[in-house]
């Protein structure tokens, strides 16, 4: 027997060899693939939209400086910029912020007018065509009446509709008014008509609302009044409003006259006394600084900072502050007892405009072009041995210093004048006989009647450079005093 095992006597097979797996890729997930890459590569090539425009719905005015456009990615501004037309012509600068587009107007636009917005790219095709339309304000007025019921009453007009509409009650009698800068209220004062002999003594400060609202399409309600200065204590004089809602009102105490102040009342309805009293004085149109008659000579108030008082020697009348703020008009008398224009700005440099025999009784900048102001001034006319006083309007290029007459206006030296908003056109009032608190009567049927019409005068430009204004006659609207262009 043998010691060691018996070997195996069964063949060995050979190692198995490993054979490589055939992979078969789907055609879905080759073309997803091939998609993926192209989106790597290429980018996304969907077309950039207009997601938003600011003025949508909206009716635009000189306070609406600018629009904008944000698209749905950012694009190149050139692209949009050389496709970005407004029809009629609306000027104006390009900014951007990522996506976002503003643009600024350098142009005023014109009331009662329809645009019409388009951006297409009919090259590259890289932003989708889009089109929108948007009106700007109605040309509307707001006067104060004198015929039957509107007697005594704020009148709202509509140039563009031709609607009217009264705001105030018959129980009060309206002898001043300022409107607000939004056109959605009006400041005015007014007296009671029962109480008798105590008009002026009882005159109190309200504020009534247009029923205009430009931001959105629904309608506001009118003829709602607001009171403002309703203390009996004090007798309320003259007043002036700012852009900000900041108001100036002269005011007397009834039973201790020597309590004589202008007052400010904040937009909070807050009012104080600034402590000293002016008959003639103007705020400017950011209600920071006020500008007040005093020693023969005129003094700025600041009402919002810290800075000092100024006071210009030898100017006896205020007539305008700048639409920019930075300059005021005043006229200083000479003495051989002619008057003398100035223009004065912030810095302390006067500049004279000119000096005339003919005094100077109001004059009113042109929003639309600030260098252009517009003077009413008074011609006394000698026949034989009598005089009699013209009125005339004149235009005068505060920068170049040239003038123009536009229009004779006989019969009344108190004129109201007032530029619309987009300055194409100019509202004043023909009095014939003045329109007094005696007026209006308790007695309504005993009123004097038709005694003054509002009228409107079309400033058109004839030059290239717009330098001067093609003289046209002037269009009588409606019978009414004091007519002032809805902002």
């Amino acid at each position: 027997m043998s010691k060691y095992p018996a070997k195996s006597t069964q063949s060995k097979s050979p190692p198995a060899k490993l054979k490589p797996i055939k992979f078969f890729p789907s055609i879905p997930l080759i073309v997803l693939s091939i998609i993926i890459l192209l989106i790597i590569f290429s980018g996304d090539s969907t077309p950039v939209a207009v997601t938003s425009f600011s003025w949508q719905g909206k009716k635009i005015g000189v306070n609406d400086g600018f629009f904008s456009l944000t698209f749905s990615k950012v694009i190149s501004p050139v692209v949009v910029e050389e496709n970005l037309k407004i029809t009629p012509s609306l000027d104006g600068k390009f900014s951007w912020y990522g996506n976002k587009l503003f643009y600024t107007l350098t142009e005023t636009p014109v009331y009662g007018s329809s645009y019409y917005l388009t951006l297409q790219d009919s090259i590259n095709n890289s932003f989708e065509s889009y089109a929108v339309g948007f009106q700007t304000h109605d040309r509307a007025y707001v006067y104060i009446g004198i015929e039957g019921d509107e007697e005594g009453r704020l009148i709202l007009y509509n140039f563009t509709t031709r609607n009217k509409t009264i705001l105030t009650p018959k129980d009060l009698i309206v002898t001043d008014f300022k409107i607000y800068p939004d056109g959605e209220k009006i400041l005015f004062s007014a007296y009671d008509p029962t109480k008798s002999n105590q008009e002026l003594t009882q005159q109190l400060l309200y504020t009534v609302t247009t029923g205009l609202n430009f931001q959105t399409s629904s309608p506001q309600a009118f003829g709602i009044i607001d009171g403002i200065l309703l203390d009996k204590n004090y007798q309320n004089l003259q007043f002036d409003l700012a852009n900000d809602g900041t108001i100036v009102a002269q005011r007397i105490n009834l039973f201790n006259p020597s309590d004589s102040s202008l007052w400010i009342i904040s937009n909070d309805g807050k009012s104080r006394p600034l402590g000293f009293p002016s008959n003639e004085f103007a705020i400017s149109s950011n209600g920071r600084t006020l500008a007040f008659v005093k020693n023969n000579g005129v003094v700025l108030f600041p009402l919002k900072d810290t800075e000092e008082s100024e006071f210009y020697p030898d100017f006896q009348k205020i007539i305008a502050f700048s639409p920019d703020n930075f300059s005021l008009l005043m006229v200083k008398s000479q003495s051989n007892g002619q008057e003398s224009l100035f223009l004065v700005n912030s810095n302390g440099e006067s500049k004279e405009l000119f000096t005339s025999i003919s005094p100077i009784n109001d004059c009113v900048f042109n929003p639309k072009e600030p260098q252009i102001i517009y003077c009413l001034q008074t011609e006394v006319i000698q026949t034989g041995n009598f005089f009699r006083e013209e009125p005339f309007l004149k235009e005068i290029n505060t920068q170049t210093g040239s003038d123009i007459k536009l229009l004779v206006l006989p019969i009344h030296r108190d004129i109201n004048l007032s530029v619309a908003p987009d300055g194409m056109a100019l509202l004043f009032d023909r009095v014939i006989n003045p329109p007094s608190q005696r007026n209006f009567s308790r007695n309504r049927q005993k009123r004097n009647r038709g005694f003054a019409h509002v009228w409107v005068l079309p400033l058109s430009k004839i030059d290239s450079d717009n330098s001067s204004t093609r003289i046209t006659l002037p269009e009588e609207v409606l019978p009414g005093f004091k007519p002032q262009w809805i902002p």
